[in-house]
């Protein structure tokens, strides 16, 4: 997931004739390309600095007329060292059918260092500075220092205790951030001239093959090396009508196929000995105009995007059955805009714009909208700016195309009359392995702080820093072959000691306690040295008290790579970090591997896992491993260690669960998130958003007893039930009710909506839910609903218990004008739902209400929130039924008159019929109501509220008949005002006197009630 983390970092001005083609990252190099009708540059990404033009000449655009499109062929290389490519294949499309090639040399062990902007050098004054200038050749001096450093520090520069901020660490952290700007030369190298007008073409993963698809309703697959050409004739098939709109996936190798009829099917290659051929499945029939496809780069995922809407498909393909299955709408908008989409890289958000009005939207891969330019453009509007500062200020807010880096990071935004690219850096947060929610952008790491509604900020590694700028999640790998290869993964956690740890590749540092009690301390971080002959590649890694747990990926050795697809397997390494806590007080502590006191190899690769906390310190490690298997180990303590401050740990393999029987229902790679219930039933996320519940048949209190006891599973029978889809991610959390009753709920958090479920409830009756499929075996006559809450305006992140209340937290945005220049930045927010849980309990659950009194009367909102749900069912279509269930429940708890009044001082007057009605008691019956229970202060507040009453809807539907002209008092109303007079006097409440005397007079200008109560008194 990801946000904008604050307005444009910086910005160039783009001078190239529009119109711009194309904006482009190459994959695997620092550099953009920006490709225009007529021109192709090249820019550094991180500092948008042109480094390489070509600029066509006029023959060859009178020849081959302007550029249409262009595509980049992408690479695959091992990215857990990070590596690059020298030499890169542009591919841009004519309006004439022609192919230009271009080639993009790029050395990066000579420095560029200067850049001129005129064609004729001699005419130029002076040259610009450097942009490096450790362009040095070899020295046998500086090498015998190089070969001694590496000797001493274990063959890193880094040290091994290191403090960000301190002034020594100024040239270690320059050696270690900064890095050469690489020498680049484009040349255009080939033309291509096409037979046919393409309408489509894309360029074959980690191969020299250009796939087209063009108006004579044929795919062409010409390869660049041999130039062998082979055709595939759509026409010739029996299935083939026409072609409106065709897309290939790069990934999984297969092509989507519309018609103008609406068939939507899909394409697969079949390679036979004598020549290549495509087989067709027939998806869905579409009842609507479908415009564009979009297919998302990561995940089994396909937009289809009409007139009026997105709406979103999980694709299936299988070896029998293939399957497009609708999951949602992901945007709607008006029929007269024009929509252009982009996904990320990392799959998880699109970019949306608005060619008309063009402004754009971050949007989450399920709907959630993450940044809205428009509602940040009204709010600029808002603010006291004059007109030109305006436009500066609120120009990055309108787009005419845009980019995305392929590390997700950074965003490309071409503003709207392509004259300037801003730089805007990303926000992203990891997966929520634990309590405290981690984003992070390429500079500094965010932790949210609760007491002062802020994040604390903290500076990553100069060595993450450069591993962020460079790490892309796009490596030209299908994903049926991306464990071929080692890929690096770049993972953050914190520890219960709230020690934060960073890993990528062959690096990995540990900090020291980032707070000290209520306060935030400034962290030194330890960098980890490995003395092994192998470098690491560290995938993911987590805490179990002071223990560090890394899983280590690396190469197969035994197996032939030919026959085996999957190459990379796991193995678990733990650390022993306990006195790294200790740092900042200067504890003698080295972090390399001879910390390093167990691992194992599973001899399989671990899709994902979930550590759980049990009883006197033991905690459960569950490993679902890509071989279809559930590994349950359970980590304790053992007995301590002959060395001084060592601790034992005590490791075995509880369980394991065999799931080859339902391989053909879950795909296990498809996992991102899991947890185990009563350690027997399992929730699954899959990265498409399909939630499953994988339930124990468990038949036998004997057996259940066993299960939990033994080593050996009793019963091995499940069964797999689908609960939702478009699941962003799920959390597990326990809400404590009252001092001896604990309640587990699980948390959806699907888009723009919160579904909250009882665990124990949704386990035990899974069949009853809504939205849950089931055989037609199973009748429910009344399904049940989960709690549903709507957040609109904050991304909901978790559900948490504080005190005296539940809420969910999040964080929005707050955009401040300041010096005429825009600040943009984010804040945690929180929104209260424990009105949610009581509400699902009044009319879901059918609780009684002593039960739900005891259940949430120890809740410092509880008399708040019965507010709440009086507001909320007032009107409501069936309010009767519903308002007064609340009622009941209002009139079981103490504070009931309290709620009531608070509740008829929030609504309009109008309602107050309809609500004494349901009390069946009248305005002065509920008065006199009050003075019997002596409480003087609830008299006063609901005497302002009943005058307020007579003047606002008495005087206009029943004008009195008084004595006095312009007053709407009767005698029985001075009389009570009297008495509540007195009662103030007695309890010597003089400020509420006051108040009630001046409302007085301006209820009766006269003052004949003032001058009663005075000679009362």
């Amino acid at each position: 997931m990801a946000w904008v983390n604050s307005c444009a970092t910086f910005l160039i001005p783009l001078l190239l004739s529009p119109p711009i083609v194309a904006i482009t990252p190459i994959p695997q190099t620092p550099l953009l390309a920006v490709v225009t009708s007529s021109t192709v540059a090249i820019y550094e990404s991180s500092s948008l600095l042109p480094l390489a033009i070509h600029k066509r000449a006029n023959e060859c655009l009178t020849n081959h007329k302007q550029s249409v499109s262009a595509r980049i062929r992408h690479v695959s290389v091992d990215t857990s060292k990070l590596g690059h490519m020298h030499s890169v294949n542009l591919y841009i499309q004519t309006a004439a059918d022609y192919i230009l090639i271009y080639h993009l040399f790029v050395n990066y062990s000579r420095s560029l260092y200067e850049v001129t902007d005129v064609n004729n050098g001699e005419r130029l004054l002076q040259n610009s500075k450097p942009l490096a200038s450790d362009n040095s050749r070899f020295n046998l001096a500086n090498f015998i220092k190089t070969a001694t450093k590496s000797i001493i520090q274990g063959g890193s520069a880094d040290t091994n205790l290191t403090n960000m901020e301190h002034f020594n660490n100024a040239a270690v952290d320059d050696d270690q951030r900064n890095e050469n700007i690489p020498l680049v030369k484009l040349t255009m190298i080939k033309i291509l001239r096409m037979n046919a007008g393409i309408t489509g073409f894309w360029c074959k993963l980690n191969s020299q093959n250009l796939i087209f698809a063009n108006d004579c309703d044929e795919i062409q697959i010409l390869n660049l090396k041999t130039f062998n050409n082979e055709i595939i004739k759509l026409a010739d098939s029996k299935w083939y009508y026409d072609t409106t709109l065709i897309e290939y996936n790069l990934n999984d190798n297969y092509f989507l196929h519309l018609s103008s009829t609406g068939d939507l099917g899909v394409l697969q290659f079949n390679q036979s000995e004598s020549s290549v051929a495509v087989d067709y499945t027939l998806l869905t029939k579409l009842d609507f105009e479908c415009r564009h496809i979009l297919i998302n780069p990561q995940y089994n995922l396909a937009i289809l995007q009409s007139d009026t809407d997105l709406k979103i498909y999980k694709v299936t393909l299988g070896a029998k059955t293939s399957t497009l299955c609708f999951i949602k709408t992901l945007y709607e908008y008006t029929n007269s805009s024009q929509l252009s989409c982009k996904w990320s890289p990392c799959g998880s958000f699109l970019i949306v714009w608005n060619m008309q009005t063009n402004y754009w939207k971050m949007i989450s891969k399920f709907g959630f909208i993450l940044f809205d330019s428009k509602a940040l453009s009204e709010e600029i509007a808002a603010a006291d700016i004059d007109s030109e500062n305006l436009l500066r200020v609120n120009d990055f807010c309108f787009v005419s195309d845009c980019a995305i880096a392929l590390n997700s990071q950074t965003l490309y935004i071409l503003n709207k009359d392509s004259s300037k690219i801003y730089h805007l850096d990303l926000l992203r947060l990891l997966e929520r392995f634990s309590n405290m929610s981690i984003f992070h952008d390429e500079n500094y790491i965010s932790v949210p702080v609760s007491e002062s509604n802020s994040f604390a900020r903290f500076p990553i590694l100069p060595t993450f820093q450069k591993v962020l700028s460079h790490f892309q999640y796009v490596n030209g790998t299908a994903l049926a072959s991306s464990h071929r290869k080692p890929t690096g993964y770049f993972t953050i956690r914190v520890s219960e000691s709230l020690q934060l740890s960073m890993s990528y590749g062959p690096h990995l540092a540990i900090s020291t306690p980032i707070k000290i009690g209520s306060d935030f301390s400034h962290p030194l971080w330890y960098v980890f040295y490995n003395h092994f002959v192998e470098p690491l590649n560290i995938v993911n890694h987590f805490w179990v008290k002071d223990n560090l747990i890394l899983i280590n990926r690396y190469a197969r050795d035994d197996v032939d790579p030919e026959e085996f697809p999957d190459m990379m397997i796991d193995e678990l390494m733990i650390l022993n970090t306990a006195a790294s806590k200790y740092g900042a007080g200067g504890a003698n502590f080295k972090f390399d591997s001879d910390s390093l006191v167990w691992r194992h190899s599973f001899r399989n690769r671990i899709v994902t896992f979930e550590l759980i906390d049990l009883a006197d310190g033991m905690k459960t490690l569950v490993l679902i491993t890509n071989d279809m298997r559930i590994i349950l180990m359970e980590l304790s303590k053992g007995e301590r260690s002959e060395k001084p401050g060592a601790m034992r740990i005590s490791i075995r393999v509880r369980r394991t669960i065999h799931l080859s029987s339902i391989k053909h229902k879950l795909p296990i790679t498809l996992i991102q998130q899991m947890t185990m219930v009563d350690g027997k039933h399992f929730f699954f996320l899959l990265n498409n958003g399909d939630l499953y519940l994988l339930k124990n048949q468990i038949t036998s209190p004997e057996d259940e007893v066993a299960n939990q006891r033994g080593t050996t599973q009793v019963n091995n029978m499940y069964d797999l039930i689908k609960i939702s889809s478009a699941v962003e991610s799920f959390q597990v959390s326990e809400i404590n009710f009252n001092q001896h009753r604990h309640n587990r709920y699980i948390t959806f958090f699907n888009g723009g909506e919160v579904l909250v479920y009882n665990m124990g409830e949704l386990v035990e009756r899974i069949y009853e839910f809504e939205g849950v499929e089931h055989s037609s075996e199973v009748d429910v006559e009344k399904p049940l609903r989960p709690i549903k809450i709507k957040i609109a305006s904050f991304m909901p992140l978790k559900i948490y218990q504080s005190n005296g209340s539940i809420e969910v937290a999040g964080f929005e945005y707050q955009a401040m004008v300041k010096s005429d220049f825009l600040i943009l930045k984010h804040r945690p927010s929180r929104q209260l739902i424990l009105n949610k849980f009581i509400q699902h309990d009044l009319f879901e659950s059918n609780l009684l209400t002593m039960e739900i009194t005891r259940k949430f009367s120890n809740f410092g909102n509880y008399d708040y929130c019965l507010e709440l749900l009086l507001f909320e069912n007032l009107y409501e279509s069936d309010e009767a039924n519903r308002l007064r269930k609340v009622c009941q429940l209002v009139d079981a708890t103490a504070n009931s008159d309290s709620i009531y009044i608070n509740f008829l001082r929030k609504i309009e007057v109008k309602y107050w019929d309809q609500f004494f009605k349901l009390l069946d008691q009248t305005p002065v019956g509920f008065m006199n109501r009050l003075r019997e229970s002596n409480n003087v202060e609830l008299c006063y507040n609901y005497l302002n509220i009943y005058l307020n009453f007579k003047r606002e809807f008495e005087s206009s539907v029943t004008p009195f008949e008084t004595e006095e002209k312009g007053s709407i008092l009767d005698a029985k109303d001075c009389e009570l005002i009297k008495q509540i007079i007195k009662m103030l006097l007695e309890a010597q409440k003089w400020d509420e006197c006051f108040e009630l005397c001046r409302y007085i007079k301006l209820l009766q200008p006269s003052g004949n009630i003032l001058r009663d109560i005075r000679q009362s008194i």
